[in-house]
């Protein structure tokens, strides 16, 4: 049982990541609108990490950015996207998706079962992380 809760956090971290990845990063014609995070001002991990690699003045931006009445939505996405670009967050967020990823199949690999009895799992896994939207 530990070792499949282990298994699904590792898995729900994935998914997460690359939900907040498709959040910033995502393709609108898929049905994701682009920036709902950056707008909210919401803690993501690429916020988080943008914020830990970035200078003090380019982590003021960050702080400021999504509450500012002077900049449009789209000036704010924008705006957000080109430090986390400079910064490369993307790199870094699709890294850690494929850790966790890669994890969670790990801990499947360590079950006292016949490997096609995790079949159901890994496949369930591999769609979560191949969608797009």
């Amino acid at each position: 049982c530990r070792k499949l809760r282990r298994f699904a956090v590792e898995l729900g971290l994935a998914f997460q990541l690359q939900d907040d990845l498709l959040d910033s990063y995502g393709d609108e014609r898929l049905g994701k609108a682009i920036g709902g995070d950056i707008l909210e001002g919401k803690k993501t991990y690429l916020m988080i990490t943008a914020m830990s690699r970035a200078d003090e003045a380019t982590r003021e931006v960050l702080r400021t950015t999504y509450r500012n009445p002077g900049l449009s939505d789209e000036e704010k996405i924008t705006t957000v996207k080109a430090i986390y670009d400079r910064l490369d967050i993307p790199r870094l967020t699709e890294q850690q998706i494929s850790l966790r990823f890669e994890r969670a199949l790990a801990i499947l690999d360590t079950l006292s079962v016949e490997p096609d009895r995790t079949k159901r799992m890994r496949d369930y896994a591999a769609s979560l992380m191949g969608r797009k939207q």
